[in-house]
């Protein structure tokens, strides 16, 4: 069997737009259209907090992916999931499966924008192509954002005042949205306004303004949703019963209003023995229910690969793993969803398609605690950037101690200089530049 690195020298990668990538360690990851790519490993608090990426979403079942660029937090640009809820294509396949069934990966960190958009475009390209039935992209990437092409006009709602963009990319950039799909989700009509901007197609001019908008619209729109028909159907006796909202049924049935909503909205498959839909919902009944359905959930087949012996073993679930290894309970489920690297040199996946890290335990602890340095020079005022204090140490023949002291501020000079953490924007700077 091919090792992790033969592997990797025929997998798509892009990290070599900076040579900031060069201190993570790599994984790959295989997409629908059977292309795998290298993605670096990065604990889960890190991740959060990364900037200037090119990112890859994967469903674990159907390997389907959507390929995005950020200069923003990667958790602020995600969102759990929900910042995509108005993007067409993805937005509707997270509505369906759930942002817990994707995995998210960074594929590499990028020195300026215009290498991302040009990595963006690669990606997609190699995964299947925008449109296709392997990727959630509407577009092939960089500038050329799903319908960019298209001018739109932007109606300020408060005043009226009317401005026309060259796209909805620019009229998103202009306006400061946090998201640049926004402005053409208003203009295609799948939600009402946008920072209380509403906008059109420039040619659609039969497109007119909603009467109601932001707090407003989303009154009437609970209004609506607790005012609709609801059925419920008994479990255990088939009673099928119809009520004009969803309080009608709680009060009749003795549950709470929540719960009947949770059922009818399919984000729960019962409650107290009753299952419900609206009534122009056409959503079959489940077969199981209550912790039967619980169970189910829970069984989920989870992959493992001991780091150190290459032995590979499946397992049922997450719990039958812990106990034939014996792990404590739920280290098995932490290794899997990634908020730990291994447990016991031993690393999961839900997905078998997925390779193991090339570093693990105290080698990637290593490399998440190392931070570069800037030593100034105090004669010439001359900075030289590192990228660890061991580093720094080497080429200046001094302690590390002596560093980590200047930087702590319990000295204030080591050896003609002073020394500080580079921030992040100077690390990128670096790799630009080297």
């Amino acid at each position: 069997m091919p090792s992790v690195l033969s592997m990797a020298m025929v997998a798509i990668d892009l990290t070599y737009i900076s040579a900031q990538n060069t201190h993570y360690p790599k994984q790959l990851v295989t997409v629908a259209n059977g292309a795998t790519f290298i993605a670096l490993v990065l604990p889960v608090e890190i991740k959060a907090k990364v900037s200037n990426i090119i990112y890859m979403h994967v469903h674990r079942e159907s390997r389907k992916c959507y390929v995005g660029i950020t200069v923003q937090a990667a958790g602020k640009r995600w969102l759990n999931g929900t910042a995509y809820r108005y993007n067409r294509r993805f937005g509707s396949a997270l509505k369906r499966h759930g942002w817990e069934m994707f995995d998210s990966f960074v594929l590499a960190f990028g020195d300026d924008r215009n290498a991302l958009n040009q990595a963006e475009v690669a990606a997609i390209s190699a995964a299947g192509g925008h449109k296709s039935k392997f990727t959630y992209n509407l577009s092939p990437g960089g500038e050329l954002v799903a319908e960019n092409d298209k001018p739109i006009i932007g109606v300020f709602l408060a005043t009226g005042e009317e401005r026309l963009f060259k796209s909805g990319t620019d009229a998103a950039r202009k306006l400061e949205m946090t998201s640049m799909d926004m402005p053409m989700a208003v203009a295609r009509g799948t939600r009402a306004s946008a920072a209380g901007w509403w906008f059109r197609f420039k040619y659609d001019e039969l497109a007119t303004p909603p009467k109601s908008w932001g707090e407003e619209l989303r009154i009437d729109a609970m209004r609506s949703k607790w005012g609709k028909r609801v059925i419920a159907i008994n479990y255990a006796t088939g009673e099928r019963r119809l009520f004009s909202t969803t309080a009608e049924a709680a009060a009749a049935l003795g549950v709470e209003q929540s719960a009947v909503s949770m059922v009818a909205q399919g984000k729960d498959s019962s409650a107290k023995g009753w299952w419900f839909r609206f009534e122009d919902d056409d959503r079959p009944m489940p077969l199981v229910h209550g912790s039967q359905a619980i169970r189910l959930k829970l069984d989920k087949h989870v992959y493992a690969v001991h780091l150190i012996t290459g032995e590979r073993r499946d397992f049922r679930n997450c719990s039958v793993a812990d106990s034939e290894l014996g792990l404590y309970n739920g280290a098995t489920a932490s290794v899997a969803s990634g908020d730990r690297t291994s447990a016991a040199n031993w690393w999961f996946s839900y997905d078998k398609d997925i390779a193991p890290p090339l570093a693990f335990k105290s080698a990637l602890v290593a490399i998440a605690r190392s931070k570069a340095v800037v030593a100034i020079e105090i004669a010439t005022g001359r900075e030289q950037q590192f990228d660890s204090a061991k580093d720094a140490a080497s080429a200046l023949g001094m302690s590390r101690a002596a560093i980590s002291c200047v930087i702590s501020g319990k000295l204030k000079t080591a050896k003609g200089y002073r020394f500080r953490f580079a921030k992040p924007e100077e690390v990128i700077c670096n790799s630009r530049n080297s």
